[in-house]
């Protein structure tokens, strides 16, 4: 036992001694630099982390000791110093963890470690850091099919932090009991929540599977339906897709979905009087499918008709907030209508989902005319940082120093927006050039 954990000792300073890492000592920062790192996969620098960790480490701190010995192919040494540490609920989390991640183990050994930190946890004196404990007994209780009382201890968990990640979890829950309506509300529900692109992707999975799972298509038209969707969403095929959904549609009346292609087909031949009628049809049948609403939304926008149009993308999004035309819809009637801050929300809500240059610099765009210019010039940096070989931010951040210095009447501020302005104008011209060479040497390439 001294010997290995001399060895980890050895280890964790061999690759951490030369470290210039600056460890957070207040403990939320310390997890979100723990976080961040292993997102990054900072594998030389998380060594040091872990082992020059603040005095209060919260119980997220275990998670990622067990991740990075899961990585490192190590879970049965640490298992080996958990087994005898005194007992503590960080021990029996550890267990825990390592039987739930370890493979070879089994749920019901996870089981019963969890079981023993809950006779340590006093239920008179719980802390948020507890919210990770219920996290992983929910996660344990689910892996052995006992749903229910995974739900009970995702609720206690929840009680204590509101965070996206138990919000998830709960969909994934309610899904396999079938109940698809808690799981739609607790997907949306997350969606505010989340910060990282892989747990948006994460729920916006889980939704469009839920969608998946509620249809109520015929067995022999399943793979059909498959088809036309995927052959209107490219444009190709319309009016024979046209023609078979409606022969369909007069064998199985009372199916939305055949009202709903046929609704789609009709808009994308210009057919909008048809598109309303088979659109408003599958609604009244089935009013939880948000793409029928969403589909009546665009259509009103191209009518500018924007206040219906805005009700329906506003139905569409209560449905589903993983929709990202959706919030961009929403964003441009609320800019048509001169409500910036709006605009920008819907946005900004936009990037969570899929980040783009295209879209930040819409972004900026309605900065320009809702946000001073302190705050466009931040969003600027922000974008020169993200694609800093693209010539478009640095022009318009000549242009933004171009407006603050003929705004400026103090002298030496003049001067140093002057200095800005020829800076950034000639960081755009060297961008400018270089997408142009490069785009003659592609093209020479390709001849």
């Amino acid at each position: 036992m001294k010997k290995y954990i001399v060895i980890l000792l050895c280890f964790f300073i061999i690759l951490g001694c030369n470290s210039t890492v600056k460890v957070e000592k207040n403990g939320e920062l310390y997890i979100s630099q723990l976080d961040k790192f292993f997102d990054e996969g900072k594998w030389e620098d998380i060594p040091y982390l872990l082992e020059n960790h603040p005095n209060d480490v919260p119980l997220d701190y275990y998670r990622y000791l067990v991740q990075f010995n899961f990585k490192n192919k190590t879970l049965k040494n640490l298992e080996t110093k958990y087994l005898k540490e005194r007992d503590s609920v960080e021990k029996y989390y550890v267990l825990a963890m390592l039987s739930y991640l370890g493979g070879v183990y089994n749920y019901e050994k996870s089981e019963i470690y969890i079981n023993q930190g809950f006779k340590l946890i006093d239920q008179k004196n719980l802390t948020p850091d507890i919210a990770e404990y219920y996290f992983l007994a929910s996660m344990v209780f689910d892996g052995i099919e006992k749903q229910d009382i995974a739900l009970e201890m995702l609720e206690k968990a929840e009680k204590l932090k509101d965070l996206g990640k138990y919000k998830l979890f709960r969909a994934n829950i309610l899904m396999k009991k079938s109940d698809y309506s808690g799981a739609q509300i607790a997907l949306n529900n997350a969606f505010p929540l989340l910060d990282k692109q892989k747990d948006i992707e994460k729920g916006n999975q889980l939704i469009q599977s839920l969608f998946l799972k509620r249809k109520n298509l015929p067995e022999e038209l399943k793979l059909a339906h498959l088809k036309w969707i995927w052959g209107l969403e490219s444009g190709k095929n319309i009016y024979p897709i046209l023609k078979t959904a409606l022969k369909a549609k007069d064998k199985y009346p009372g199916v939305s979905e055949i009202y709903s292609v046929i609704g789609f087909a009709y808009y994308l031949m210009d057919n909008k009087t048809d598109a309303f009628i088979y659109l408003e049809k599958s609604i009244a049948l089935d009013p939880a499918d948000y793409m029928n609403y969403f589909h009546l939304g665009i259509i009103y926008f191209y009518l500018q008709q924007y206040n219906e149009a805005y009700d329906y993308f506003k139905k569409a999004l209560d449905l589903n907030r993983y929709n990202q035309l959706t919030y961009s819809y929403l964003s441009k009637i609320e800019a048509a209508l001169g409500n910036y801050d709006n605009a920008i929300t819907y946005k900004e809500s936009e990037l969570k989902i899929q980040k783009s240059l295209e879209i930040y610099l819409e972004l900026e765009t309605l900065f320009q005319k809702g946000r001073d210019t302190f705050q466009r010039r931040e969003l600027l940096e922000k974008i020169i940082t993200l694609y800093p070989e693209t010539p478009d931010p640095y022009e318009r951040m000549a242009s933004l120093y171009e407006e603050i210095f003929y705004n400026e009447v103090n002298p030496d501020l003049r001067k140093k927006w002057e200095e800005k302005l020829i800076e950034y104008q000639r960081l755009f011209k060297e961008k400018e050039s270089a997408k142009i060479e490069k785009e003659m040497v592609k093209s020479e390439t390709t001849e």
